[in-house]
């Protein structure tokens, strides 16, 4: 059943005219490691995605921030290479679970993307500014290629002393 599934690769080209995949079924998955859904639109609680989900692709993902109830706890790599993400997190993601606060520097970054080692934000042309790297410690390889509408680097990218690979190639930072 749905309990021994590791991985699922789904994709669809032409997202507009097919309905959106609901996230209620991945709920039972407690196995599911990888999940590729590529040009697809996900509708429903982002928390039904299983907790063991280590990596995720989601090219051309149709959000503008990563959902207020994306629980990331194991995620290790996180690919939304051509999504139309503007921020990382939304400025209300702090807010609500599982943070407790207003502002990311008074976060519990030891609840946040706290396995996160590889993040790609390739192509992403809405992206203003990269994430604020207190919420991904122990990153190993950041990806912001082709980011045009880039403004800057936030300042915690000198505290990840696990950083081995930082592309920007066609990415203006100011």
């Amino acid at each position: 059943g749905t309990k021994k599934v590791e991985a699922i690769i789904f994709h669809r080209h032409d997202w507009q005219h097919i309905p959106p995949l609901k996230t209620m079924p991945f709920r039972n998955m407690e196995n599911l490691r990888i999940l590729d859904t590529s040009f697809v639109r996900m509708v429903g609680l982002y928390m039904d995605l299983p907790k063991s989900l280590q990596f995720l692709r989601w090219w051309q993902c149709p959000l503008k921030s990563l959902p207020t109830d994306f629980d990331v706890m194991s995620i290790v790599v996180l690919d939304l290479t051509e999504s139309i993400i503007e921020e990382f997190l939304g400025p209300s993601v702090t807010s609500m679970w599982p943070f407790r606060y207003f502002h990311p520097q008074e976060a519990n970054y030891s609840r946040t993307f706290s396995q996160l080692k590889v993040l790609i934000l390739k192509n992403c042309k809405n992206l203003k500014s990269t994430p604020d790297f207190r919420l991904i410690p122990i990153a190993t390889k950041l990806v912001f290629e082709g980011c045009t509408n880039f403004g800057r680097v936030h300042e915690s990218i000198g505290d990840l002393q696990s950083l081995v690979c930082l592309r920007t190639w066609e990415t203006v930072v100011l």
